[in-house]
């Protein structure tokens, strides 16, 4: 299965999350979906805050390494 992730950006010093361009993974079942969603962030250079399930796929959140 596939979902779109929906990501958000967290930066030092900014109170709100800035919207980043989304992308897609793949996997087969929910977890693989989640995992493959933080192996993406964490390959961009960005710490996994959280990746959740919304209403039209994933949603996460992340934060740029200092």
């Amino acid at each position: 299965m596939k979902a779109t992730v929906a990501l958000f950006v967290l930066e030092h010093g900014v109170a709100a999350p800035e919207p980043a361009t989304p992308f897609e993974v793949e996997g087969e079942r929910d977890d693989d979906l989640r995992a493959a969603a933080a192996e993406v962030l964490r390959a961009r250079g960005l710490r996994v805050r959280a990746v959740s399930f919304g209403p039209r796929g994933l949603t996460a959140y992340a934060e740029r390494e200092a």
